[in-house]
């Protein structure tokens, strides 16, 4: 099924990149802003070419597409597909056109493998909101991604539990860093 857009995307220079869209543009800004490493556009997984690459500790990897808000169903699909065949140990993300500040602070939907708590032939996936959490005890990232629904650790920084190490990030502040980013990349062509 094609995509219908609203508007045509303005392509936009940041990072001595030129991103397909202002929005792409905005989450590069962003990530950088999270002290987050990132790759554009890294590599195409069957049909699907992901947006951005996440880069975390362990070898954690999170596949990142962009959509308009009324577009990211579209991507569950075609994220959940790719993840399902390509990436053990990965995780795919889609975020809309900003941050949810409604319960604490959403990146968009994850998707990846469960954790069950045990071992099993099989792996299940499904999707989870991508929550926003901040440093706290021993977690070596300022910001990561959780997702109470799919997981107990951090995504970008495994074995940290959300009890102990990590806390909800303060809407405020991550509203600031978002109205920040975009800014920086609002008005450049």
């Amino acid at each position: 099924m094609p995509e219908e857009r609203q508007y045509a995307p303005c392509p936009t220079r940041y990072a001595g990149r030129l991103f397909r869209s202002r929005l792409e543009a905005k989450w590069a800004s962003f990530f950088d802003s999270l002290g987050w490493k990132w790759e554009y556009e890294p590599e195409r997984i069957d049909a699907w070419m992901p947006d951005f690459l996440l880069f975390g500790i362990k070898s954690r990897r999170i596949y990142v597409e962009v959509k308009p808000d009324h577009l990211m169903r579209h991507a569950y699909g075609k994220v959940s597909d790719a993840m399902r065949r390509f990436a053990w140990g990965r995780a795919g993300l889609v975020v809309g056109e900003a941050p949810r500040f409604d319960i604490g602070v959403c990146l968009g939907e994850i998707f990846s493998e469960n954790d069950e708590g045990y071992e099993t032939d099989t792996v299940e996936h499904s999707w989870g909101d991508a929550n926003l959490v901040c440093e706290r005890r021993y977690h070596p990232l300022q910001f990561d991604i959780i997702s109470n629904d799919i997981r107990d650790d951090c995504f970008l920084a495994p074995g940290n539990e959300t009890g102990k190490h990590v806390t909800a990030c303060g809407g405020e502040e991550i509203r600031e860093i978002w109205n920040r980013a975009a800014t920086k990349v609002m008005w450049v062509p």
